[in-house]
């Protein structure tokens, strides 16, 4: 980050009105100081530690690694966590620094029902109100899962869809920073990824490395039977990991940027924002939109927030990280191969990493290593689509 609250020179900022400054101010300079706060840090590992499960288990892929005959494939099983999901990783740090300087809920728009009962835990864990927004269309799909919000005492507010053909993320993502700006001096509003004005990208991104520091650590520490001896002190050749799942990605990526670790995210090639996408401001920062003529955002006809991290922005242009695109029918292919050879039922976003993997994986050499991370298990929609 060359200057505050940007990567290189105009991606990420803080647009927003003059009425968040100063609720913006207060997360930042919190955040600043917990990172030398041994207080903090400690809440936030026994929350990762003893309420969510972490670690989770690096996973070498034996039989489809010997289906591939080239380097081995092991997996980062982020879809073990609580919720079945990463996302606890950053949320817990971002309520944790709201109730810090003393808001009294959380509010938030959740991409899916996994992120909005993990807000919602958090949050009853903490004692704090929440205020969820959702799109219509996703709220009336679920079924247990909004019971068990109710269950957690969160105040779900349901968002009409206008554009969205599958979905409203965007629309309940513009209502909840609306009633964030009118309550912000008792709000801390958590975010679903690295985006939004600054701090949160930079601060969202931090608290989600822990999934590369873990990768880092257990890769290069021999396991009898588990972690073979001769990766012992050393690094992965290549990590891949999916652009629809989140903050970890971003986490993986920091932790190794400064290494020789090739890095390479995947976005399918049907709603590839990496690669078609055009510069807009957003939602209080400067990123890569899918935009129509008039600039307006445009979802994906699965409801995917149409603007990309604004550090994958910059990591793109210093070259540092590779975006490739996969298909669909690469990605059902890749679900089929680790279900039949491994036991395992990825995501949609997740096969389409691996499918990227089991390709890369074929032409290069025997002693090489990748790391792909799993995030999620399949939804009913893409067990469907694979069956």
């Amino acid at each position: 980050m060359e200057r505050r609250g940007y990567y290189g020179l105009k991606y990420g900022g803080q647009y927003v009105s003059e009425s968040l400054i100063t609720a913006l101010k207060e997360v930042e300079n919190e955040f600043e100081f917990v990172a030398h706060d041994g207080c903090y840090t400690n809440e936030v590992d026994f929350f990762l530690y003893r309420y969510s499960g972490r670690k989770t288990p690096l996973y070498q892929c034996r039989r489809l690694s010997k289906e591939c005959d080239g380097a081995d494939i092991y997996l980062k099983r982020e879809d073990l966590g609580v919720w079945e999901s990463s996302l606890f990783n950053f949320i817990a740090g971002q309520v944790i620094i709201g109730k810090r300087i003393g808001r009294k809920q959380v509010i938030t728009a959740a991409p899916n029902l996994i992120f909005a009962q993990s807000v919602a835990s958090c949050a009853s864990a903490m004692g704090l109100g929440c205020k969820i927004f959702m799109g219509d269309k996703d709220y009336h799909k679920a079924g247990v899962e909004v019971l068990r919000l109710k269950a957690l005492h969160a105040e779900v507010i349901v968002v009409n869809s206008n554009n969205s053909e599958d979905g409203s993320f965007y629309e309940a993502k513009e209502a909840s920073k609306a009633l964030f700006e009118k309550e912000a001096t008792i709000s801390m509003y958590v975010e679903h990824s690295a985006i939004g004005p600054h701090p949160y990208p930079k601060m969202v991104t931090k608290l989600a490395t822990v999934v590369g520091e873990e990768i880092k650590e257990q890769f290069s520490t021999t396991i009898e039977g588990v972690i073979p001896v001769e990766n012992e002190g050393k690094l992965p050749d290549l990590v891949v990991c999916s652009l629809g799942t989140g903050a970890s990605t971003l986490g993986v990526f920091t932790v190794f940027e400064e290494t020789n670790v090739e890095l390479v995210g995947v976005e399918s090639i049907d709603y590839s924002i990496m690669n078609h996408g055009t510069l807009g401001i957003h939602q209080g920062m400067c990123s890569l939109f899918m935009q129509d003529e008039e600039d307006n955002p445009v979802s994906s006809s699965m409801g995917a927030y149409p603007g990309v991290e604004p550090k994958h922005v910059a990591l793109k242009e210093s070259k540092r990280v590779v975006y490739e695109m996969v298909s669909k029918e690469e990605a059902k292919e890749a679900f089929k191969q680790l279900a039949t050879l491994e036991g395992i039922l990825p995501s949609y976003e997740d096969s389409l990493a691996l499918a990227y993997a089991i390709k890369r994986a074929k032409n290069m050499a025997y002693e090489q290593n990748i790391v792909v991370t799993l995030t999620g298990k399949a939804d009913k929609a893409w067990l469907k689509e694979c069956e």
